[in-house]
């Protein structure tokens, strides 16, 4: 195995190590959704090997665009799907800051700890509104900025959830409501007026 195979291997294993992501469960997120119905579209954002993709396939009927940079998450993601005898996925090898879809194409965009990785927060965030439709939402997930490091980001690359709804806000969501997923993670959700 070479050592970019290596370490696909190592942070796909960490990307769905259970553990770690007890707290992230994409029921509880569906619920903080105002306005989910069972026939909606979500883009996950920085989809991963599909932590989030495969269960939100499986609690609605709409097209599910998991869009990840990386083709082996991808593949992954393609292989659960096989294993859940899924079909309302489709996988997007794209850019996160230049999303391939059409303006207020999903009614939903689930991020889970990819906004704090953007060059370009403000770039990608206007992607986001772009794509989603009006009365859609945004569901992020980030790690306070002020909570200690361990087991997250460094600090200085962590996005306050104060800074977050700024920044959503300037991009044209409103209604930002958060809750704290656990005593570092937060769950914030903003809605596309």
């Amino acid at each position: 195995m070479s050592g970019h195979e290596g370490h696909f291997h190592k942070k796909a294993a960490f990307l769905d190590d259970k553990e770690r992501m007890k707290g992230f469960r994409a029921h509880e997120l569906i619920q903080a959704l105002p306005s989910f119905s069972p026939n909606d579209s979500f883009l996950d954002l920085g989809a991963g090997t599909g932590f989030f993709t495969i269960p939100l396939a499986e609690e609605t009927k709409g097209k599910i665009f998991a869009l990840d940079s990386n083709s082996k998450m991808l593949e992954r993601i393609g292989e659960k799907m096989k294993v859940a005898g899924l079909s309302n996925v489709e996988r997007i090898q794209a850019d996160v800051a230049s999303i391939p879809l059409e303006d207020g194409s999903v009614q939903h965009v689930v991020a889970s700890l990819i906004l704090h990785e953007v060059a370009d927060l403000e770039a990608v965030l206007a992607e986001l509104f772009r794509v989603t439709e009006v009365g859609g939402d945004v569901a992020v997930l980030e790690y306070e900025e002020e909570k200690t490091p361990d087991g997250g980001p460094p600090h200085h690359i962590r996005l306050s959830a104060k800074k977050l709804t700024s920044a959503l806000e300037q991009a044209g969501f409103g209604d930002c409501h958060t809750q704290m997923i656990d005593e570092k993670i937060y769950l914030l959700v903003a809605s596309r007026i």
